[in-house]
């Protein structure tokens, strides 16, 4: 929210903050999403759970 409101008081539009925290939230989510896949890959399949 402080982001959001620096970026009013400097002049850009209300508009931008949300689009970019958006943007910023998907590209961390896919990045998330690969690592964890590729972490997958080194686990085997049958490994216990407890």
């Amino acid at each position: 929210m402080a982001a959001g409101a620096s970026l009013g008081l400097i002049g850009y539009s209300p508009w931008l903050a949300p689009v970019l925290f958006g943007m910023a939230t998907f590209v961390m989510s896919v990045a998330g999403h690969e690592i964890g896949r590729t972490a997958a890959n080194f686990i085997p399949a049958s490994a216990p759970t407890c």
